[in-house]
């Protein structure tokens, strides 16, 4: 039994050739899948609320409009599943809404959002609470395996009205939850905040195998709990295709046999608010929260992480598992001058060696959270236009109304700075420079 899964991202600019090249990987890996008997399943543990063209879409037969050209010839599995509701799905309730009303339909009960809902109207416009895609999903593989997959969500804070996120805790006392696990399939599948759902499964079912395909924090890492179950990350965006097989046992005893590999791809919209100089200069600081981090005790930056997590921030997670890279062994590999920089020896809880290609680990450099140009050569009292990505909108209001008291910032004080949208600023940069 072998499965894929790699956490999706928007294609844009020159991603449009590592797109067709993990294509063409993952429609020869497939058939080599048929051709030795093997069973393949393409599993999208990861978020698409940030772009469409994402390879996801095509492996269940779903092609947005953005997509069509990179997406046509990649393979297609009914047997795939996919977790949609991703934690930046619900970010946007329009994102939301439209997994619910389009994506998820084509899947044909493929799509399990098992703790994640969103509020529609019915043909009344009464508004009433429903699942994002669906609860659960059985199925049967081609080589008639029986499988339960559950597409859960950890306790993400920053959804939007209109959506919810089920504590995982409650959602396996549901009813529903215990009468999806009480038939035993030959596996389960499972993604995300993933230790209740295997404590609850283990209750009822002690030697089902058990597999669980996570995302979120961009790191790579693998993890058993039992000898009968595996836990895999693979990375961020497009820069991992994880691979995870086992071998189905015949007996109901004994460990069973697992591995991983982390395989290698082996190739703005601006708003603006005017603020006198002064002011504009201290907004960065606070925002990277400088002056006072020193300050903080360890259990507070540790709480402060832990809700920037839980908000969908994965910065500070990700940055220490770079850093750690880059300690254990980077200055001496890098030295060497016969490997290529990337994702040096990754250190998880599985056994056997996770990385499908030798890397000396990048240089890690402690950078701010934001960063911006240096601030004009003028007077202190100087209007300047503070220029920003709509997306961190409320970010920047927030720290722009802590270093003044002489006015209070708002939404309402937000406009359009450039009809140059995120897409089209790199072209107008080559076009300038290049030529």
């Amino acid at each position: 039994m072998a499965w894929s899964n790699a956490m999706s991202h928007e294609a844009r600019f020159d991603d449009h050739e590592l797109e067709v090249c993990k294509s063409a990987f993952i429609y020869r890996k497939k058939g080599l899948s048929q051709s030795k008997h093997w069973k393949e399943l393409r599993v999208v543990p990861g978020s698409y609320g940030w772009g469409w063209a994402s390879w996801g879409w095509a492996v269940f037969g779903v092609v947005p409009e953005a997509s069509k050209d990179v997406n046509r010839g990649k393979p297609r599995d009914g047997d795939g599943s996919s977790s949609r509701a991703a934690c930046h799905e619900l970010e946007v309730y329009a994102n939301t809404l439209d997994t619910h009303t389009n994506f998820a339909p084509q899947l044909k009960g493929r799509c399990p959002t098992s703790n994640a809902n969103t509020t529609v109207a019915d043909n009344k416009e009464n508004a009433f609470s429903v699942p994002v895609g669906n609860r659960f999903a059985k199925f049967r593989t081609r080589k008639g395996r029986r499988v339960t997959a559950f597409g859960v969500l950890f306790s993400f804070t920053s959804n939007v009205k209109n959506t919810t996120v089920q504590k995982v805790a409650d959602m396996v006392k549901e009813t529903w939850f215990l009468d999806a696990i009480r038939e035993e399939p030959d596996f389960l599948l499972a993604r995300d905040d993933w230790p209740f759902v295997l404590e609850a499964i283990r209750a009822a079912h002690p030697t089902t195998p058990i597999l669980i395909l996570g995302g979120h924090s961009h790191i790579r890492d693998c993890v058993q709990m039992d000898g009968r179950s595996m836990a895999l990350e693979s990375g961020r965006f497009m820069e991992t295709v994880g691979w995870l097989s086992m071998k189905l046992p015949r007996h109901k005893s004994g460990d069973m046999k697992f591995s991983r590999r982390y395989l290698d791809p082996n190739r703005v919209t601006y708003e603006a608010i005017p603020v006198a100089l002064s002011v504009e200069s201290k907004i960065l600081p606070v925002m990277n929260g400088e002056g006072d981090l020193l300050r903080r005790s360890a259990e507070e930056l540790d709480r402060r992480e832990k809700e920037l997590y839980a908000s969908g921030n994965i910065v500070a997670r990700f940055k220490r598992w770079l850093e750690a890279m880059d300690q254990r062994s980077g200055e001496e590999r890098r030295a060497h001058g016969n490997l290529t920089l990337g994702y040096d020896a990754t250190t998880d809880s599985c056994p056997g060696v996770g990385d499908d290609t030798p890397h000396a680990p990048m240089p890690f450099f402690s950078a701010p959270g934001f960063v911006g140009f240096n601030v004009p050569n003028a007077t202190s009292d100087t209007l300047v236009d503070v220029v920003f990505l709509d997306f961190i909108q409320n970010t920047v209001l927030g720290a722009l109304n802590s270093v003044q008291q002489d006015r209070n910032f708002s939404a309402s004080d937000v406009q359009l700075y450039s009809n140059l949208t995120a897409n089209q600023v790199l072209e107008v940069y080559a076009q300038l420079m290049w030529n």
